[in-house]
């Protein structure tokens, strides 16, 4: 007999028919009865082997009183037995169902809970009114919600292989004055396919120098298994413990990588933080010193505050009240402005309604106005409603802006040296062939000839013309444009960060853990989904695990 017929589990038709032959023969198929756990166990390690001799000297040994039974009894015992045999793993199998569907269902409120920003306790509440609904609407479900587990939980991140990938930093305390360095990774895979996730919130309980940022952001990639060698672009804002280049962190970035990769790195200042910045050589910060006096006056004050909104819904104004302005918080700026203009006139009269004189009109006068070298108003809609009807003389602003004007060439030279890769990028049907790299000129006039392709960048997002890309017949084209794509421009996604961190670890949340912290602003920065069935096997594996004799 050969070594497949020696074997129970049937993979062939003369296999099936043996497989037959042998469950009338011997019973295996059926878990022949035994009275106690010790024969059980005894059956079990015999069909181990489910070879035909050790079948036969078992059945032989421990079960000769059911050789009795020949023919169509024998059939019928052997069906009940089946019967018997999958009723008892019906009971198993439902449990194990019942116990797998209740931890999906907890894995998926965590997740909700953490994206919402909401305390962890939460988890409790929606159980709770889970409960309750069940009782009205599938009281006979009650006991499959009472096993829904909501308490802390952490959730596994997918990481993403990239080809190139960039980081943008920055430094914020939360609510403990403890110092939290965010660290997002923005990474381009092999099919220019872009993620920006959360990498690390490193809590600084000491100092905040640069090489405790630089250790940070070390520990941060390697971590990730990301190769020093794809990373591409560092963002960060100005202070000098991130740009200083001796003992910054981009010195001790620089150093780390030796000096090749480190003349090739790029290394921005936040745009955004940067026009805020600009922003600061306008001569007028006694507007804003008036601005923020009159909303504080207005906000600051409860009884002011009611007044003030019940005054605006009387005249129906166009907004219900005045938007806070924090230094600290410098994209807030302009929307203070552009609200606080909009209502100029119901703040004037609410002003003098209460004893407060003010100039407000001449104070708006110089705001946001940096084309009037000429008196072309045409772009700036806020200042031709101000002085519509008025002779204004725009020239005694014109020094202020000639020095707004020298300090956006002096902050953004870098972007203008990178002009001519940048416009490759966006637009490499309309670059002069001559002055690109060499290694890509060829790819450039073969892209030039290719009416598909001029057609897919015209009518396509920019990003969708570069996936459609033919790798293989456009290896540099596609190459670099995975290494532009793939860096931060701007900090912003950590000031959205810290938003988030406020809101999460509040004043009534001092206690939650750095830990806890970071698996909850992962999960609420993400765009990915975590892997639920894959936590949910790891976890049921963890429970099934024997303890030890």
């Amino acid at each position: 007999m050969s070594v497949k017929e020696n074997k129970i589990i049937p993979q062939t038709n003369k296999n099936t028919h043996i497989y037959t032959q042998r469950s009338l023969q011997y019973w295996k198929e059926c878990g022949i009865e035994s009275n106690t756990e010790r024969e059980k166990e005894r059956w079990r390690e015999v069909c181990i082997l489910k070879k035909e001799y050790n079948l036969r000297r078992h059945y032989e040994t421990k079960h000769p009183k059911l050789a009795d039974l020949q023919g169509e009894d024998r059939k019928q015992k052997i069906e009940a037995l089946k019967k018997q045999l999958v009723s008892q793993q019906g009971v198993f199998e439902k449990r194990r169902k019942e116990s797998e569907a209740c931890t999906i269902a907890s894995y998926r409120i965590a997740n909700l809970v953490a994206k919402s920003a909401c305390p962890f306790i939460d988890g409790e509440f929606v159980k709770d009114c889970m409960l309750e609904a069940c009782d009205v609407i599938c009281p006979e479900a009650k006991d499959a919600f009472k096993n829904i587990s909501l308490s802390r939980t952490t959730i596994q991140r997918r990481i993403v292989k990239v080809t190139y990938f960039s980081a943008a930093l920055d430094e914020s305390t939360d609510n403990t004055d403890t110092a939290q360095l965010s660290i997002f990774i923005r990474g381009v895979t092999g099919t220019c396919q872009v993620y920006q996730e959360l990498a690390a919130l490193v809590p600084l309980y000491g100092r905040t120098t640069g090489f405790e940022i630089f250790n940070a952001f070390k520990t941060a990639v390697e971590n990730l298994n990301l190769p020093w060698s794809k990373l591409s672009a560092v963002t960060t804002d100005g202070a000098p413990s991130m740009v200083g280049e001796t003992n910054g962190f981009i010195g001790h970035l620089k150093r780390h990588l030796g000096p090749d990769q480190a003349a090739e790195l790029k290394h921005y200042h936040c745009i955004i933080h940067q026009e805020a910045l600009c922003g600061k050589h306008l001569q007028f910060k006694e507007i804003m010193d008036f601005v923020v006096s009159a909303v504080n006056f207005i906000r600051a004050r409860s009884l002011n505050h009611r007044e003030f909104q019940y005054f605006l819904e009387d005249i129906s104004a166009a907004y219900g009240d005045v938007i806070y302005h924090t230094e600290v918080r410098w994209l807030s700026r302009g929307n203070v402005l552009k609200r606080f203009f909009a209502l100029r006139n119901e703040i004037k009269l609410f002003l003098e309604q209460k004893g407060k004189d003010t100039l407000l009109n001449l104070k708006l006068q110089g705001k946001k106005i940096d084309l009037p070298l000429k008196g072309n108003l045409t772009h700036f809609p806020t200042c031709q409603e101000a002085f519509a009807h008025k002779n204004y003389n725009w020239s005694r602003h014109s020094c202020v802006l000639e020095d707004l004007k020298l300090a956006f060439s002096a902050r953004f030279g870098q972007f203008r040296n990178e002009q001519a890769t940048l416009q490759l990028l966006a637009d490499p049907f309309s670059v002069d062939t001559e002055t690109v790299p060499g290694e890509l000129q060829l790819e450039i006039i073969e892209l030039n000839c290719s009416t598909a392709m001029r057609t897919k960048h015209r009518e396509m997002p920019l990003l969708e013309f570069y996936q459609s890309l033919d790798r293989e017949q456009f290896p540099n084209l596609f190459a670099n444009a995975q290494k532009w794509i793939s860096m931060f421009g701007s900090t912003y996604i950590c000031e959205q960060m810290f938003s988030l961190m406020k809101l999460n670890k509040s004043p009534l949340r001092t206690r939650l853990t750095d830990e806890n912290l970071q698996a909850v602003l992962r999960l609420a920065t993400t765009s990915l989904e975590p892997d639920i069935n894959q936590l949910v096997s790891e976890r049921l594996k963890i429970c099934c695990v024997p303890a030890p004799n």
